[in-house]
């Protein structure tokens, strides 16, 4: 096979590669994206817990 032809099959290859990691990324970043969700809902109860126990020994309030 002649170089040119060599050298654009290296370069689908590259593009292939970048194209893979690309989507890992996505990946990632959409994990980061639900645990992200998943800490805004603990931080949620935990404002919710410390208005019940305002509200439930008639502490002062936090805010």
């Amino acid at each position: 096979m002649s170089p040119i032809y060599e050298g654009k099959r290296q370069k689908v290859r590259n593009t292939r590669v970048i194209a893979t990691d690309l989507r890992v990324i996505a990946t990632d970043l959409r994990v980061i994206a639900t645990d992200l969700g998943v800490i805004a809902t603990d931080l949620g109860v935990i404002a919710t817990d410390l208005i019940f126990i305002e509200k439930s020994y008639n502490c002062p309030s936090f805010s």
